[in-house]
């Protein structure tokens, strides 16, 4: 087998065009930033409903980026490192990583992992 990733454009002038990359699809990879809460909401609102609709039978992996940025130590460095008190504060209100289960449970996909 050949494993082809295809990461498509996320601009609204692409939504006819982005589900032509979706046949074939053995499996989805979702993204979110967990420094972003409204990556998540975008997942919801936007991405996992699309791709239910195109191809409603096809696994979606949700996957959290950033995760070590919650740790409160990594939180003082980059806060001590920060040029700007603004940059870190934009940075407090995480992704909670169970906000994460309960979306995939709202779509029955029970499949999330966080990396950094």
């Amino acid at each position: 087998k050949v494993l082809t990733v295809c990461d498509t454009a996320g601009e609204d002038d692409y939504n006819t065009l982005r589900p032509l990359s979706y046949p074939d699809a053995d499996v989805f990879i979702a993204c979110y930033s967990v420094e972003r809460p409204e990556s998540l909401k975008s997942l919801e609102e936007k991405w996992i409903p699309e791709i239910r609709h195109f191809c409603p039978d096809v696994p979606i992996l949700i996957v959290g980026n950033k995760k070590d940025i919650r740790n409160e130590e990594n939180q003082e460095d980059r806060k001590k490192s920060s040029t700007s008190s603004e940059n870190f504060e934009n940075h407090e209100n995480f992704v909670n990583f169970d906000d994460a289960i309960e979306c995939a449970k709202e779509f029955s996909n029970h499949r999330v992992i966080e990396c950094s």
